[in-house]
């Protein structure tokens, strides 16, 4: 056999069902329920916190002598660096106070709609 070079394309949105998918083979039942936003996120940060241990643990060896530096990961690892935003803590803070006051908000106004159209249909059954 003559070993291909594959690289896989997807949207975010086929990951989730892919990832989704794979879920059910360890379940007994192959049945698994649909994870909230909030574990999404959750599951995400735990990703990228195992990312970056490991991505730590490499400079950490290579900055002790264990590993020979390796021109290419460091400038993928420049690049990375210099794509990631510089956003003040404060702004940061106040951004994220802002899309958790709308949420809630949101959430708010859907539990009234929803006790308005049960109220509704309590008066109507009158």
């Amino acid at each position: 056999f003559t070993p291909l070079t594959v690289q896989y394309v997807y949207y975010d949105t086929e990951r989730i069902g892919v990832d989704l998918i794979t879920k059910t083979c360890a379940n007994p039942n192959r049945s698994i329920g649909l994870t909230t936003d909030l574990q999404q996120v959750g599951v995400a940060a735990n990703r990228l916190q195992d990312s970056l241990s490991t991505v730590l643990q490499y400079a950490e060896d290579v900055l002790s002598g264990k590993v020979t530096a390796d021109n290419t990961v460091g400038r993928f690892l420049m690049d990375l660096v210099t794509q990631v935003p510089k956003i003040d803590p404060e702004d940061f803070e106040a951004m994220l106070n802002s899309n958790i006051n709308d949420l809630l908000m949101v959430t708010y106004l859907a539990n009234l709609t929803q006790s308005q159209i049960a109220l509704n249909e309590k008066l109507l059954n009158l």
